[in-house]
């Protein structure tokens, strides 16, 4: 390692670096998506704790009226955690299990939500449930990346 004290070698312009290592895209590519996956994973939660406080709150003392389809959406929260604890040790099948979660469950109560919404001609919870469909694709993509690029890296 370079010193920063040290005087540079003489001889040289600065242009000799193309033989030095590089890190490796898929390194930098995990690394990037582990980062936005976390936000995403954060926001995730908020909206789901928003979603279930609304709910509780909207019901009063009562027994809350949950609609099905929003009942299963909160449930994906839970799906999180398996994202969480695949990120520290690259965790395939674990990321693999949130994204076809993500896919069936999320994206299918997302899409009943839409459908109820919109029969109902609530149009802003209808837009509401498509920002948050738009979450999980979000989520999927970026578990897909991660994926391989872990993959890239056990083939190697």
């Amino acid at each position: 390692m370079a010193s920063r004290r040290s005087k540079t070698e003489s001889g040289t312009d600065g242009s000799d670096f193309s033989h030095r290592e590089r890190v490796a895209d898929h390194y930098t590519i995990s690394v990037k998506a582990k980062g936005q996956l976390m936000k995403v994973l954060y926001l995730h939660f908020a909206v789901a704790a928003a979603a279930a406080s609304h709910i509780f709150l909207a019901s009063g003392i009562e027994a809350p009226f949950w609609p099905l389809w929003q009942a299963v959406w909160i449930s994906t929260a839970l799906s999180c955690f398996l994202a969480i604890s695949a990120l520290p040790k690259n965790k395939i099948g674990y990321m693999n299990s949130f994204a076809w979660f993500n896919v069936v469950v999320g994206l299918g109560s997302c899409g009943l939500g839409i459908y109820s919404s919109l029969v109902m001609k609530d149009f802003i919870m209808a837009t509401v449930v498509s920002a948050v469909s738009f979450m999980h694709l979000l989520e999927v993509r970026l578990a897909k990346n991660l994926t391989s690029a872990w993959q890239v890296r056990r083939q190697a």
